[in-house]
Parts: structure tokens; sequence; C-alpha cells
């Protein structure tokens, strides 16, 4: 369904907001407030980005002289359904149990300005203050100003905000804490080549980084960094079956400053084979499938392949902001995941009425998959009467945490077979116990959460940029494209600020359906796009590692599922062509812009018959039932074949693309087509 509005932004009015302002006498000079400094990450030094137990330089001048300062962060000031602290200059103040308020700054200090009037110092954020229990107040991640209140003065707010990230990297071996472990995270026991699929690591495999409240990010998919490295949106070759109904799609994303909150500490180091994208906030999404792989492209569980980005488009995301405890070898990396919006905002034009639009992308749906099992008693354990970021040392007892971390679950009568089991794979006997009772499933929160969940607990608020203002242009049009699968009545109100399209989705109490429109805008007078083509998907040729192959591809921002169109992907051969519906996909391409191709996908391995299937099961009952069956084999990854080509002089021609992994193998090479409409 397609439907057209035509609107002025210059008649939208514009409201303006006012905060508190200290009066200070005219007479007198303004006193000034400036931060700097920022923690360094793995040799990179990262401006006004602070975590816990860091310090901040904060200096001004126009102080009176002598005057006491009392310096505070005051936010987080971008968290939904957080408001700002109130109050900033007292101590907490705790609102009444069950209201799920708490109103506090964190303090930081208090100061005295020089004879001269000049303010210097270099406090300390604060982590516990030594506290263990209900009682710990340790300071909530996110986006912060920063506060003097003079004694004389008033209140002055500096000009720089700084954002306070979780300190998750625990590399260096001398971390204070482990905040992956903290929030319930758990490490493996199994020895060897299974230590990877260690049940304990999947049990929880996705604790709340904070809590279960939404977070939002704006950034931009970071684009591709060499020509074998992992690009910034793909569909992961590699998934753990208990946990998933079928792989994630995932983008790794450079958030916007006011949200570079969200990148734990790890997020900057490399622990594992499969942690590219240091410095980003990954967002998981299963693509959409029916329950299992064998169901790609159907039911509602997960993220349609129309939705998805591509390197170089911004996104704005909603979703669960989660620790990945499935990978803890340098401390858990912050994620999205699973997010329950995606705005995809594309950075190549689309055409309306003859003229360059933006397009953005949308779909809101609570179908997470099996990032939704994660189970949501454990978060509420530790949210503290709504202050969130508590850990297992702060609400359970010394015995109850001991039953919490060890081995487990596993049934006394199976634990022969298991250890049977693993001296046959890996050639090491297991030194450690499982127990039958372990993790959260030990403890009466502890049961796992539903696929679906609610999304009509808020509203959703986004701006879309428009695009640059011809001359002589007066109005906007808009054009909605509804996709299969929309089932809300929610409808998007759009209003214009005269650069940008804000979109306001009122699903509070509203229904929790699926929205899934493309939104299309474009001003009343051209410029077309600078150029128009058409890209041609012709063959895969198979080099080596015949078998079930599951490729997509990427064309500009249009993902198509490959082995959907041409099912002889699913049972290749060795030196076999395959070929390929050739479907034409048309490109737009402002000045400067490129097309991008990007192939690439797995050799599915029998553990990827598991997916969908092992939910409900405990988790070493689960992971040993595909290792006696499959052995520790993984899914192959056959790497990554990737065009990028100007339009200048013309991209026009037939081209040949080998794939490359990580390793640098060849495993299929791609024949696309790009012709002239």
């Amino acid at each position: 369904m397609i439907e057209q509005r035509t609107q002025n932004p210059m008649r939208t009015p514009i409201y303006p907001i006012f905060f508190g302002l200290a009066l200070i006498s005219p007479a007198a000079a303004a006193p000034s407030l400036r931060v700097s400094g920022g923690i360094t990450l793995n040799g990179v030094s990262q401006p006004l980005l602070f975590t816990w137990r860091s310090t901040i330089s904060v200096s001004g001048g126009g102080w009176a002289p002598g005057e006491i300062v009392d310096l505070v962060l005051r936010g987080p000031l971008d968290l939904p359904r957080v408001p700002p602290r109130l109050a900033a200059h007292m101590a907490v103040r705790r609102t009444p149990p069950g209201s799920g308020r708490n109103y506090a700054s964190v303090p930081l200090g208090t100061f005295m300005a020089d004879a001269q009037g000049n303010l210097s110092a270099a406090p300390a954020i604060s982590y516990d203050s030594g506290i263990v229990g209900f009682s710990a107040r340790i300071p909530r991640p996110g986006y912060y100003e920063v506060r003097a209140i003079g004694r004389v003065s008033g209140i002055v707010v500096a000009a720089g905000r700084i954002n306070l990230c979780p300190d998750t990297y625990t590399g260096t071996g001398g971390a204070p804490f482990d905040w992956g472990h903290e929030r319930g995270g758990r490490d493996g026991i199994l020895p060897g080549p299974l230590r990877q699929f260690s049940p304990e690591r999947f049990d929880p495999e996705w604790p709340a980084a904070w809590d279960e409240r939404p977070v939002e990010l704006y950034g931009t998919v970071a684009p591709l960094a060499g020509a074998s490295a992992i690009p910034g949106a793909l569909i992961s070759p590699s998934d753990n079956p208990p946990t998933h109904y079928a792989h994630d799609a995932n983008f790794y994303v450079s958030p916007d400053p006011g949200y570079e909150w969200l990148t734990g500490t790890a997020n900057t180091y490399s622990g594992d084979a499969a942690g590219p994208g240091l410095g980003r906030v990954e967002v998981e999404w299963e693509t959409l499938n029916g329950g299992s792989t064998a169901t790609y492209g159907q039911g509602k569980i997960g993220l349609p392949l129309w939705a998805s980005a591509t390197v170089g488009d911004r996104v704005y995301v909603v979703g669960r902001w989660i620790l990945d405890a499935g990978h803890p070898e340098v401390g858990d990396r912050t994620e999205i995941h699973p997010p329950r919006l995606i705005a995809t905002m594309r950075q190549r034009p689309a055409v309306l009425n003859g003229s360059a639009a933006t397009q953005v992308d949308i779909y809101v749906s609570g179908h997470g998959g099996g990032a939704n099992s994660m189970p949501p008693g454990l978060s509420a354990l530790l949210d503290d009467d709504g202050h969130g970021g508590g850990r297992i040392r702060d609400v359970l007892s010394p015995a109850d945490q001991d039953i919490y971390y060890r081995a487990g679950p596993l049934a006394s009568v199976l634990y022969p077979l298991a250890s049977t089991l693993i001296q046959q794979l890996t050639g090491f006997s297991l030194t450690s116990t499982i127990y039958p009772t372990a993790g959260p499933s030990a403890f009466p929160w502890g049961a796992p959460g539903v696929e679906e969940r609610p999304v009509n607990d808020r509203d959703y608020d986004f701006d879309v940029p428009l695009p640059p203002t011809p001359p002589g242009a007066t109005s906007v049009a808009m054009q909605a494209v509804t996709h299969p699968g929309h089932t809300t009545a929610v409808s998007e109100v759009v209003t214009y600020t005269g650069v940008t399209a804000h979109i306001h989705l009122p699903y509070r109490g509203a229904d929790n359906g699926i929205y899934a429109r493309t939104l299309e805008f474009a001003w009343n007078r051209p410029p077309a796009p600078a150029s128009h083509w058409v890209v041609r998907l012709n063959s895969i040729t198979v080099n080596d590692s015949p078998g079930k192959w599951q490729l997509w591809s990427d064309v500009s921002g249009q993902w198509s599922y490959l082995s959907g169109a041409a099912p002889q992907l699913l049972n290749t051969s060795a030196g076999g062509s395959v070929a390929l519906p050739g479907t034409p996909q048309d490109v737009y391409l402002n000045a400067g812009q490129t097309i991008r191709v990007q192939v690439q996908g797995y050799r599915a391995a029998c553990l990827d018959d598991f997916f969908g299937k092992l939910f409900g099961e405990s988790s070493y009952v689960a992971g040993l039932g595909f290792v006696a069956n499959c052995g520790a084999a993984d899914n192959q990854d056959l790497g990554y074949a990737v065009l990028e080509i100007p339009q200048q002089p013309s991209p026009q021609g037939s081209y040949t693309v080998q794939a490359a992994d990580s390793a640098g193998n060849h495993h299929f090479s791609v024949a696309i087509a790009v012709e002239a409409p």
C-alpha cells in the first residue's frame, strides 16, 4: 500500500524549552566551567568518555575568591523513560517503594576557588563507595552534564557533556571487578575446543547491562575496514543453537557523540575471532524466520531483510541493552540485542516524483527471537526498586551466590555420559564437578522469558534528515509504503522542522502489532539523483567447501536471501556454478556515492539443524544434545565478496568478485553485471 502526503515544513510551530537558570548579578563576571579529558582504551584516547573510577578534568574562572563549589553530574539526559535527575545539589532521595523512580545526582566532590576566582579540580567518578547490598548506588551509565553549584554564584553548567560508560574490560588482569560476572554472566568449565560451547556461558547469555528499560541509539553503520575484514553489516555465520531460532543480522554502529556511553570499555578490545567492530555498538536481531534456519524470510521472528542496514546507513535503534556473556575473553561487550525498533536511514537516495528522496525503513516488533528467552526475573532481582545496576552479590547470600555461579545444571545421572563424551571429543578429562542445580534456573525467578515482548509501553520519536533544500522548494511530499507483515493500527505522525522530518509512533497503550513501513521524503522541486544504475547478480561459482550454503546479498542496501532464490545453493558441489535469478535492482546515487555489492554467508554444519529445537531444555542437556550428534564442528564462514565502484568514469560492465574469509581463503566467486537502465 502506497500513500503520498504533502506538507509545508515552514509552517510548523517551534516551541521553546526553558531550563532553570541561576540568577547572577549583572555587574559580576559570569563564572565559567569547562570539562576535558577522557579515558584511554586500547592505546586510543577517548575524549569526554569516562567510566567508573576515572577522573574528570574540571576548570573555570570568574568565581568568587575562595568560593565553595559542589561538583555533580546531572543525568542521564538521553535514556528513554528515565527523566533527568532532579535536585542536582541534593543527596540521594528515594521515592516510596514500588514507585520505580529514584531521583539523584552523582556527586563529584566539594572544591574551593582560589584567590583569583579560578576553579581547578580532577574529581573521580564513584563506583560503589565500598558498599555491598541494596543500598549500593553505582552511577548509571549515560550522557551527563557537569554542574557546579557555588555558595555565592549559584548553578553553572559546563558547555561540554560527558559519556559515562560501564567498565567491562578485564583483559589487563588487574581489573577491580568483572561487570559481566557481577550482573550474572558465568564462564564455562569445558576443556579444550569445547570451552566456547560451555553451557554456563549461555545461561544466561545476555544479562541486562543495567536494567530492562529500553535504550536508544543514533549512529552510523561502520564501513568495511579492509578487503578481508568483517563488514559493518552481515548475517552472522555462527550462533548458538540453544538460544537462537535462526542466525542474527549484525550491525556494527559508530554511535553519535551523545550515545558513546553505550559502548562498554571491552568494546574497544578484541577478545575472540568473532569480535570485530572495535569501539562500536553491535546491534543484533535474528534474521526474519518462522522458528528455524529452514524458514528464513518467513514468520514473524526477527528482522526482515528490507529493513536491514548497510555500510554507511544511519540508524535509530531502540532495544534491550545487554552484556554478551557468551564471549567473556576480555570482558563482556555491550550490545543492543534484540532491538524492538530499527529505523534505517538510507545514505543512497530513493526517487519520489522525479526528485531525490530520503528513505527510511522502519520496523517495530516485539518478536526478539531467542534473545528474549533470557530470564526476566534475573533483571527484576537486580533492579533494586527501579534504581537498576544491582549485582548478584548485592541480592544473594554467599551460599546462594555459590549455587548460582557453580557449573551446571546437569542431572547427576547424566554426569558420567557427559564426562565420557567430553573425553572422546577433546582428549581432555573433565576435572570439575557439574551440579544438578546452578545458574538462574536454580531459583524461582530464573524461568526463561517469552519470545514476544510488549512494545506498547512507550511512544517512539526520532528524526530523519530531509534532502538538501533545492532553490525555490516550498513543500515536502511523503510517500508511505506498507510491507507485508504490518499488523498494527498505529500510524506515524510526521512534523517538519525545515531540515528534518520528525516521526512519532504513538504506541503507548496501543496494540503490540508490528509496524513495517518505508517512508520517503522529497522536496517539490528537483534535483533528481546524480545517476541511476541497474545491478544484477548472475551466478555463484563454488571453489571449495561444497555442501549446504546459506548466502545473502546486499546491493547498496537492498538485501536478498540468495539460497531462497536459488535453492541449488543448499546442495553445492565443488567447481560447480549456481545460476542466480539475476533480478534487476535499481541503485540511485548522489554525487560522490558508490555502488556497493556484498555477498556473504556460511556453509551449514549439522548443528544448524538444531536451531529453534532446544528451548525449554536445561543448558547442559541442550548443549550436549547437539554436540553429541554433531561433534564440536561449527558452521564454516564462507567470507565476503565485496564490490565497490564509483560512478565515474562509469561503473557499467561485468565483474567477477572473489570472496575472502578472515584467513584469506577464497571459497566462492560471484558474477555481477552493472547496466544502464
